[in-house]
């Protein structure tokens, strides 16, 4: 599988500002990835002073990635396929 960055704006998490998220929006995306059982929500950063968000996920492709952030309506600012070194 691929790992997949994702790119969130903080002040803008929501696809639908009339349909907010039950909870914390990093717990919504790892229960909508293992819901799906296509993904995995591997690791999220942020910087407050940036007003950004990262997540990592492995997945077989970005579309699957945006769906199970969809599902939950999570928007992503941009998602950018990364490699990974020890």
């Amino acid at each position: 599988m691929a790992q997949f960055l994702g790119i969130h704006n903080i002040s803008k998490m929501l696809i639908d500002e009339s349909k907010p998220i039950e909870g914390d929006p990093w717990t919504a995306y790892k229960a909508s990835c293992a819901k799906r059982g296509d993904c995995k929500a591997l690791h999220v950063h942020f910087n407050e002073k940036a007003g950004k968000a990262f997540c990592v996920s492995e997945a077989e492709s970005a579309d699957v990635v945006r769906a199970a952030h969809a599902d939950v309506n999570l928007a992503l600012e941009d998602i950018i396929e990364v490699g990974y070194q020890d």
